[in-house]
């Protein structure tokens, strides 16, 4: 007789064994040299590719043996576009930008996205909109720990949304799981395990306004609570703006 076991091979790879996570690890420091870099380098004038070359390089140079997947670098408009990959649009002054990218490293993906204002300094309607995506991010991760369910944290995120009315602004996906894949299996519809590891990146994409801002973290989910494996990536507007100051 035949058995669907289908289901198998993902229930395995969800929970990440210390060999998988410790490459996780070390492509998340390797994905956040290319970040800081970006932040350090960007000028306005440059194009999309030219961040980007300079990104990827540091990433190779911070240990990275790959891509995990292409890399995205969005200004102004172009950050409203999820999964935006042409990279020929030029910095303007007063743009955000919008980088999701991410290092592997022995086959193990990360998963990271930064925005960034080209100036190095937000205003502040920028401001404010990256503070609440921020708060979304924070509001779900309070929710993050083995046992918990994916819908409630994403529930959570767009709670923050909707009480301020933007939640039209918010139109994918709370998380994935990350493993050997960037997009890993797993079953959502089940509580979440000990040992895998999940992206939190709500966002506001505003075409109209020509601005979008997502904030994406990686996190390892533990049986108390959670880790975030991309600490140390500047992520508050206080801690880009120093790190773009340097």
């Amino acid at each position: 007789s035949l058995k669907d076991e289908s289901g198998l091979l993902p229930s395995l790879r969800i929970v990440q064994e210390p060999r998988g996570l410790d490459l996780i690890r070390k492509a998340t420091a390797a994905t956040g040299q290319g970040h800081l870099a970006a932040m350090k380098a960007v000028r306005p004038g440059m194009t999309e590719g030219e961040l980007k070359a300079i990104m990827e390089t540091a990433f190779r140079a911070a240990g990275g043996t790959g891509l995990s997947y292409d890399s995205i670098v969005g200004t102004g408009r172009n950050a409203a576009s999820l999964h935006y990959t042409h990279g020929g649009g030029v910095i303007g002054a007063n743009d955000l930008i919008l980088i999701d990218a991410a290092a592997s490293v022995g086959g193990y993906a990360s998963d990271i996205t930064r925005t960034f204002p080209a100036s190095g300094t937000f205003t502040p309607r920028q401001r404010a909109d990256y503070d609440l995506v921020l708060a979304a991010q924070a509001a779900a991760v309070a929710k993050l720990k083995a046992g918990d369910y994916y819908e409630d944290l994403q529930e959570a995120a767009k709670d923050v949304f909707r009480k301020v009315g933007r939640i039209d602004d918010f139109y994918h996906g709370l998380g994935h799981f990350v493993g050997l894949d960037v997009h890993d299996p797993g079953d959502y519809m089940k509580p979440l395990p000990a040992g895998s590891v999940i992206t939190m990146e709500p966002g506001l994409y505003v075409q109209s306004q020509n601005y979008g801002i997502r904030i994406e973290d990686l996190y390892l989910v533990t049986a108390t609570g959670n880790e975030r494996l991309s600490e140390g990536i500047p992520r508050t507007v206080a801690e880009i703006e120093a790190a773009m100051a340097r």
